[in-house]
């Protein structure tokens, strides 16, 4: 307990005071008063100030003998209204009370130097033998309305990111009660922020018994997990569904508890419309319609994986092989040769009494019977087939006759998985090919002696390998806007010392599985960059070079070898582009992602080879980090008397487009494929149509000629 000071004016302050005081005042408390952490100001009735601490004198920068004896409205700022202070202090006098911190009034004083600092007061009216004073607690908040102001701000900021965000964003309790929802929502949903906030969580489409399951999935948030990316269907105001993605966080206290959580919401329709687009693409053939080999992979995969049974179902696989059509096809030409194809697969779905069928190449289809173990019912639908196949085609006014020959197998009894049940199925083929009585076989493991071609092939290749007879050809790529050169595609070739050039249909296959695989891929990568080198020193310009991989190049560091290569020959990474296709890319091995990035990022271009003959889905062309597209040769045939096929080709530019990708278009073959292609804005195109695959020698003079071209048209136009 402490006794306060008398307080004793100077002359100097008896003369400015409008009354003297001389008052000792009792303040209760065991802290001393000058040591208060609050500035503390003691004031008459009149308003003159009787005390004030060191700590007000330390934020006021006044000496008590500024303050003592002079009235409060010295510390009131000019513009303040002075007057109306007097006013308010008489009433206050008149009914005085006491008004704690924090009460919402938060006034500002003046400083001797004249700056003004915001104030919370606290007033307490203390009344004494000597009259009514008033304790006045004096806390400055400048401090305090600096961060208010700084949480404004940031409260205002993200409510501009949040409005301003592409994606619905929204947060909920743990009671799943709506706590914000922005503008994004607002479009997405339907629903305004006023309708929702502070009202259930009502998105959930009670279909399907979907209510519970996501009820669920929105309990996993709060138990401290994070979503990503999951998609769902949520009603909008209109009462129709919506496709989202949705990604969620827990938001935590202080004290790291959970107390609601942050959904991000993104429109995904036009995601999945491109997706089953490019899904229309990647699993059906487009001339007939029927699903492709890529498709007939996932089927097989899905049937012979189902379940945990000890034994699949069994299912029956027949390969059917046209014989005669290639001949039709050379005759006739390719647009008739297509028509007969349609023609082929209306037939055989006439009669295939259930059974499921597939596309795989030009003249290969295949028939699928799920839970059909009978080889006497499959054989007998597979014999079907061929008897009506045989029958005569009318096409444009042509009679045609082909015939066909049909392996057939049965899982789980001639394959457990897909790979072995479709190689058992084609070795069928394979021998019913050879015989000349029978159109369609069985496979026994008797028929895999003929795989024994395959080890002589290897062994070949071996041979070839050694005795350097393998080399590269060169087939231009054009710029289809400026018709320019602006590189080439390395195409291997085998020069056999019997059976002269062996195109790559012939060998690629056996050497990507060879173990001379990886050595021959080194080489051939190697090779390429140097010759692209040499090109730009002989003043051809910067020409890419695209390089197709193998699949054993993976199994090794492939990142060091493009490095070491680029590195030794001084080619520039951009003037490389790999190539993949399918049989590297299936199954998104991280083995092959992962290099594919580091290449990518050294600036090299990575191509997706052969794209719409089934061997790709958006799944391949989201998850690769690809750069281009190369839309195979088979979609021009029947360009632009197709509209179907012309369709096909315009959303795969505009979907590789829209996925920031660039296109190329392989086997231009007329001047009206490419006029339609610059039509459609597609990037580059390779073909007969400029050049077919070249030696060295016979591409340099090729670049040489359109150079030379390039310089007497400028130098005609300089004229």
């Amino acid at each position: 307990m402490q006794e306060l000071r008398d307080k004793k004016t100077t002359d100097n302050e008896q003369e400015n005071s409008a009354s003297q005081v001389d008052v000792r005042l009792n303040w209760s408390g065991d802290y001393l008063f000058d040591q208060y952490p609050d500035g503390v100001l003691i004031i008459a009735s009149d308003g003159i100030i009787v005390d004030a601490n060191d700590t007000f004198l330390e934020m006021s920068l006044y000496k008590k003998s500024d303050l003592l004896g002079k009235r409060m409205e010295i510390l009131m700022p000019k513009d303040s209204g002075r007057a109306d202070h007097v006013c308010l202090r008489k009433k206050y006098v008149k009914n005085p009370s006491k008004r704690a911190l924090d009460s919402g009034v938060e006034p500002e004083l003046r400083r001797k130097d004249g700056s003004v600092f915001p104030v919370d007061l606290m007033l307490s009216p203390l009344r004494t033998k000597d009259g009514m004073f008033t304790v006045t607690l004096i806390r400055d908040i400048t401090e305090k309305q600096q961060i208010r102001k700084k949480e404004r701000e940031s409260k205002e900021q993200l409510n501009a990111i949040l409005n301003s965000a592409p994606v619905a964003i929204f947060t909920l309790d743990k009671n799943k009660i709506v706590l914000s929802w922005s503008k994004s929502a607002e479009r997405l949903f339907g629903f305004t922020s006023k309708e929702v906030v502070g009202k259930p969580y009502m998105l959930i489409p009670e279909v399907n018994g979907e209510m519970k399951g996501c009820v669920a999935f929105l309990d996993e948030v709060f138990e401290g997990n994070k979503i990503y990316d999951v998609q769902r269907k949520r009603l909008h105001k209109d009462g129709s569904l919506v496709d989202v993605s949705i990604s969620a966080a827990p938001m935590r206290d202080e004290n790291g508890d959970i107390y609601a959580a942050t959904y991000s919401a993104e429109d995904i329709s036009e995601r999945l419309k491109a997706q089953e687009k490019l899904n229309q693409v990647a699993y059906f053939d487009q001339l007939t319609g029927l699903p492709n080999n890529a498709c007939l992979q996932k089927d097989l995969s899905e049937h012979l994986n189902k379940g945990e049974e000890l034994t699949p179902s069994p299912i029956s696989l027949a390969i059917i092989e046209l014989t005669g059509f290639r001949e039709v096809n050379d005759t006739l030409g390719i647009f008739s040769g297509n028509k007969l194809i349609k023609e082929v697969a209306r037939r055989l779905d006439e009669v295939a009494d259930g059974a499921k069928i597939y596309r795989s190449n030009v003249y290969e289809f295949y028939i699928t019977m799920a839970q059909c173990g009978d080889p006497i019912k499959i054989m007998s639908t597979v014999q079907a087939i061929i008897r009506y196949l045989r029958k005569p085609f009318e096409i444009d006014n042509q009679r045609v006759h082909l015939g066909a020959k049909a392996g057939v197998s049965i899982a789980p009894l001639h394959g457990q998985n897909v790979e072995e049940l479709l190689a058992n199925t084609s070795l069928a083929l394979c021998a019913a090919k050879c015989d000349n009585d029978r159109c369609a076989r069985f496979f026994y493991m008797s028929i895999r002696t003929s795989a024994q071609s395959r080890r002589e092939l290897d062994l070949d290749l071996r041979r070839a390998f050694q005795a350097k007879e393998f080399e590269l050809f060169y087939q231009p790529q054009i710029n289809l806007m400026s018709g320019k050169i602006i590189g080439a595609e390395a195409l291997l070739r085998w020069r056999h010392p019997d059976h002269g050039i062996i195109p790559p249909g012939g060998f690629i296959d056996a050497l990507g599985k060879s173990p001379i695989a990886y050595e021959m891929g080194k080489g051939i990568m190697r090779e390429a960059i140097e010759k692209a080198a040499n090109w730009r020193l002989m003043g051809l310009g910067d020409l890419r070079i695209g390089v197709n991989l193998f699949g054993a190049q993976f199994e090794h560091d492939l990142v060091e070898d493009v490095e070491d290569a680029l590195t030794d020959f001084a080619l520039p990474a951009n003037l490389l582009e790999i190539e993949i296709t399918e049989n590297i890319a299936i199954g998104f091995n991280k083995n092959v992602i992962d290099p594919l990035e580091k290449i990518k990022n050294m600036g090299v271009g990575i191509a997706f080879d052969d794209f719409g003959t089934g061997y790709a889905s958006l799944s391949y062309l989201v998850k690769y980090p690809l750069t281009r597209i190369k839309i195979d040769r088979s979609f021009l045939f029947n360009i632009p008397k197709s509209a179907e096929e012309a369709a096909i080709v315009k959303a795969i530019i505009a979907m590789s487009h829209g996925l920031g990708l660039e296109v190329i278009t392989e086997g231009v073959e007329t001047k009206q494929h490419v006029s339609f292609l610059k039509s459609e804005n597609c990037e580059e195109a390779q073909g007969f149509y400029y050049a077919k695959p070249l030696l060295e020698d016979e591409f340099i003079e090729f670049v040489k000629s359109d150079l030379a071209f390039e310089r007497l048209t400028c130098a005609s136009i300089a004229i």
